[in-house]
C-alpha cells in the first residue's frame, strides 16, 4: 500500500457565463502540502468560441493558489494516476457540443471513476449530488465570510475542504 498517496480536487472557480455561476475543474496534487508550494496539474474542458470544447492540462506549480480559483474540495485519493488521467481525456473526446459545460465534464469523471469499483481512486466521494452540494454551500460560506471580498489577497492559498475526512484544510 502507497503512503502519501496523491489527492484529487474539485476546483471551483467563476464560470463568466451567463448560464452557469461555476466552472469546474479537477486537480490532482500531493496529500501533505504544508506551507511550501504544491505543485500539481489542473485537468479541465474550456470553450474557444473558433474550435469549440477542447480538454485542457495544465501543470501548475502551487495548486493551492490561482486568482480566479475560489476553492478545492479533496474528492478522492489517487491510487493510480495514469488511468486517472486517460479517464479524464477519454471523457472529454467522448463529448456532444450541446450539453458539453466544466460540470457535465466533472459529473461524468466521477461517474466513470465510480463505475471503475475504486482502480484508479481508493477512498473516495463521487457522488455528484452530495460534492456538488458541499461545494457550493462551501464557497457560499467563504463569500459570506468575505473571503472574496475586495481588499482580500486572492494570490494567497485558496479555502480547501476535506470531504473524506469531513473538514476545513484552509481557511
Amino acid at each position: 500500500m502507497v503512503a502519501n498517496k496523491k489527492r484529487l480536487y474539485l476546483a471551483i472557480y467563476p464560470s463568466g457565463r451567463e448560464n452557469e455561476k461555476y466552472a469546474f475543474a479537477l486537480l490532482v496534487g500531493p496529500k501533505e502540502e504544508g506551507n511550501e508550494k504544491a505543485p500539481g496539474t489542473r485537468y479541465f474542458i474550456q470553450h474557444h468560441h473558433t474550435e469549440g470544447w477542447r480538454y485542457k492540462t495544465i501543470p501548475d506549480d502551487d495548486i493551492r493558489v490561482g486568482v480566479t480559483l475560489l476553492a478545492r474540495i479533496v474528492i478522492a485519493k489517487v491510487t493510480d494516476e495514469v488511468n486517472l488521467i486517460d479517464i479524464f481525456k477519454i471523457t472529454a473526446i467522448n463529448y456532444s457540443e450541446q450539453h458539453t459545460s466544466s460540470r457535465s465534464w466533472v459529473i461524468n469523471v466521477l461517474l466513470y471513476l465510480a463505475e471503475m469499483n475504486s482502480k484508479v481512486v481508493g477512498t473516495a466521494k463521487l457522488s455528484w449530488p452530495a460534492v456538488q452540494a458541499k461545494a457550493l454551500e462551501y464557497v457560499q460560506q467563504k463569500h459570506a465570510e468575505g473571503r472574496y471580498g475586495s481588499g482580500q489577497d486572492m494570490t494567497l492559498p485558496k479555502p480547501t475542504f476535506d470531504l473524506l475526512q469531513n473538514k476545513e484544510l484552509i481557511a
